[in-house]
C-alpha cells in the first residue's frame, strides 16, 4: 500500500453491508484464508486475496493499526459513504491533505460535489487497484 506522506487516510470499513449480495455475486475467484502480518510477503494474486472477506478484513485491520499509531487513519464502520466524504472534506477544509481509500463511486461523487478550491488536496484510491 502506497499512501502519500503527511495526508490523513480514510479507509472504508468492511463490516456487513447492504451490498453484500452484490459482492458475493461478483466473487468468482477467491484465495483461502491467509494469516497476515506486517512481515509476510504479499499474496501473489491481490484480487483473489481481497475477494476473501476474512483476508480483506485482516488487511484493513492491520493497516489501520499501523496508521492509527501514526495518527493517519479514520475507519468508518460498514458502508458509510456520507461519513467518509464528510470526514475528508472537514480535514481538507482545515488545510490537511487527505487520501480516501474506498471502492465506492458514491464517495467520489460526494467529494467532487462538495469540494471547494480553497481546500487542501483530496486523493482517492481504489482498494482493489493497489493503493
Amino acid at each position: 500500500m502506497v499512501l502519500l506522506q503527511k495526508t490523513m487516510n480514510i479507509i472504508e470499513g468492511n463490516g456487513p453491508s447492504t451490498k453484500d449480495h452484490e459482492h458475493y455475486r461478483r466473487a468468482k475467484l477467491s484465495a483461502p484464508d491467509i494469516a497476515i502480518d506486517e512481515w509476510k510477503i504479499a499474496h501473489r494474486n491481490q484480487t483473489a486475496f481481497l475477494q476473501n472477506e476474512n483476508n480483506k478484513k485482516s488487511f484493513v485491520d492491520l493497516s489501520s493499526i499501523h496508521f492509527r499509531k501514526n495518527n493517519y487513519t479514520h475507519q468508518a464502520c460498514h458502508d458509510a459513504d456520507t461519513l467518509i466524504a464528510r470526514t475528508a472534506l472537514n480535514l481538507a477544509s482545515a488545510n490537511t491533505p487527505v487520501t480516501v481509500v474506498a471502492d465506492n463511486a458514491n464517495v467520489l461523487v460526494l467529494l467532487v460535489y462538495h469540494f471547494k478550491p480553497e481546500m487542501a488536496d483530496i486523493f482517492i484510491c481504489q482498494k482493489l487497484h493497489g493503493c
